[in-house]
């Protein structure tokens, strides 16, 4: 869903895009590893894929994950949640 052109249309005019990976096979360095637990600590991140929205303080204002429907049902929920 993440690379369709849907997606990515939307995401370019309403959001700034951050991956934080947390791979099951592969080795992350030491320091970026706590990074993201801190983050999933901080967020409550209990599984995958989930997506939050925050503001510029990081505050979240919302939060998702997979939805059926395909990316305009995602789009529609996840623009509801930034107004």
């Amino acid at each position: 869903m993440f690379s369709t052109p849907a997606f990515l249309a939307w995401a370019k005019k309403n959001v700034i895009l951050v991956e934080i990976d947390s791979p099951r096979k592969t080795q992350l360095e030491p320091q970026l590893k706590a990074q993201n637990e801190e983050l999933k600590r901080k967020f409550q991140i209990r599984g995958f894929p989930t997506v939050l929205f925050l503001d510029a303080n990081e505050k979240q204002v919302g939060r998702s994950g997979y939805k059926p429907g395909g990316p305009e049902k995602w789009i529609e929920d996840a623009s509801n949640q930034i107004k």
